[in-house]
Parts: structure tokens; C-alpha cells; sequence
């Protein structure tokens, strides 16, 4: 029997293959010449031209007809409404428990009999999802820091202080040459740095440590590759044998 992982596989085939001859109908529709036949023939009136007509004639050769292009269209159609048609009978019924292993001996169950269409779409919501824990942002790892419940959970406190120094702008004299006898005293003013205080800087942060960011991560891919082996398990349905596509076109075509 052929199994549902089977029919995935040429789902898109089937689908690509109908939509191209699909196409290439219509645009035959546009193009009258491909349904039609024509022969030309010449008489002259003039009896000793007669060998001139004989000679011409012109023929253009009908490609197809409507209805056997319509004919030939619909198998493409059939065809894949029938894979699809499987596909979607056998979804009912496809289906797989999501388990974590734990151990050899040990398996968590994290959901029962989830439908293969929903694991599939779980794959790809939680891998879009992945990218946002991937970017993550973490405390700075040049800081101690510390929990500190006081202010809110999920709040770090950077265990040091940052100090730094408060400087001001001072005038100071300085002295240039010494008062002699004949000359006076020789001084200059010049600007200084001089620290008049200090600022003390305590830093809080709601980030997550590196190693936090790690594990979520590290579940995040252990949760992912167990739902693609339940999706595994879920495609190994056998497919129903449901066929629709004929009786629908068979309706069409009045037949």
C-alpha cells in the first residue's frame, strides 16, 4: 500500500504538472489557427492557364480539436485532484503522539494523536519562532550580577557599583618666576581638573543569562525534532483509495 509520505512527495509534481498544461490551454484558446483546417484551391477561367491553378494550392493542417484538448487538459486535472483528493482522506486519519525521550527508559508525552497537517504546521511556527529566542538578548557578561527579588522577578542587579569621579573646571595660579630685586614676581592662571565629587552608578536588568538562553534553546531543538519524527510516524498512514476527479469531470462533459 502506498504510504502517505508517498503521495507528499508527488503532490507538487501533480499540482506544477496541471497548472502548466492548465496554461498551455488557454493560450491555445487564443490562438483560433490551432482548431482549424483550411484548403485552397485556384481555378482559372482562362482554359490555357489551367496547369497555373492546377499548380497552387494551399493547405494548413488542424493541430487538435476543442474537445480532445479539453480531453487531454482534463487528465493533468484529474490526476492531480485525485493525488489530492488522497491526501487530504488519508489526513483524517494520519496522525502521531508528540514524545520527548527522556532516557532509554523514559519518555515524556507532550501531546496525543496531533493530526500530520498540525505537526507540519507546528514545524514551521515553532522554527519561526526559534528565530526570536535565538535573538535573545542576555546580561552583559563582563557584570556580576545577582537576583534581586525585591525590586520584581526576573530582575538581576549588578552585584558592583559603578563609580566614577565628578570633576570641575579650576582656576590655579601658578608661579613663573620668583620676585628678585629688580623684577616682580612672575605668575600665570591655568585650568585644572579637580574632583569635587563622585557618582555611584547601580545598574538592574530584566535580560536572561547566557546559560538560560542556552537551555531554552537547547529544549526549543529537542521539542522540534521530536515533532518531525511524530510528522515521520503520522506520514506512514496508508492512503485511502478515494478517486473523485473522473466523476467530476465526467459531469462536466455530460458524459
Amino acid at each position: 500500500m502506498t504510504k502517505l509520505h508517498e503521495i507528499l512527495a508527488v503532490d507538487k509534481d501533480k499540482e506544477r504538472q496541471a497548472k502548466i498544461i492548465h496554461d498551455e490551454t488557454v493560450k491555445m484558446w487564443k490562438k483560433p489557427n490551432y482548431f482549424s483546417a483550411t484548403h485552397k484551391n485556384l481555378e482559372m477561367f482562362d482554359e490555357n492557364r489551367t496547369k497555373e491553378a492546377e499548380a497552387f494550392e494551399e493547405k494548413t493542417a488542424m493541430t487538435t480539436t476543442v474537445p480532445a484538448r479539453l480531453t487531454y487538459t482534463a487528465q493533468f486535472l484529474i490526476d492531480h485532484i485525485d493525488v489530492l483528493m488522497q491526501k487530504e482522506s488519508t489526513n483524517q486519519y494520519a496522525n502521531a503522539n508528540i514524545e520527548i525521550n527522556i532516557d532509554a527508559d523514559t519518555v515524556l508525552p507532550i501531546a496525543a494523536n496531533v493530526p500530520a497537517t498540525m505537526l507540519l504546521g507546528l514545524e514551521r511556527e515553532l522554527g519561526r519562532y526559534r528565530s526570536m529566542f535565538l535573538e535573545t538578548p542576555t546580561l552583559d557578561s563582563g557584570v556580576e550580577w545577582i537576583e534581586d527579588a525585591d525590586i520584581g522577578e526576573y530582575v538581576f542587579k549588578a552585584v558592583n557599583p559603578v563609580k566614577v569621579h565628578k570633576t570641575e573646571k579650576t582656576m590655579k595660579v601658578v608661579s613663573l618666576a620668583i620676585a628678585t630685586n629688580q623684577h616682580k614676581e612672575q605668575v600665570a592662571t591655568m585650568n585644572q581638573d579637580t574632583i569635587v565629587g563622585q557618582y555611584t552608578t547601580k545598574k538592574w536588568s530584566g535580560m536572561i543569562t547566557s546559560a538560560r538562553k542556552a537551555e531554552l534553546l537547547t529544549r526549543f531543538d529537542t521539542l522540534l525534532a521530536a515533532i518531525k519524527q511524530a510528522r515521520m510516524r503520522a506520514n506512514e498512514q496508508e492512503v485511502t483509495s478515494e478517486k473523485i476527479g473522473a466523476k467530476l469531470f465526467n459531469y462536466i462533459f455530460g458524459s
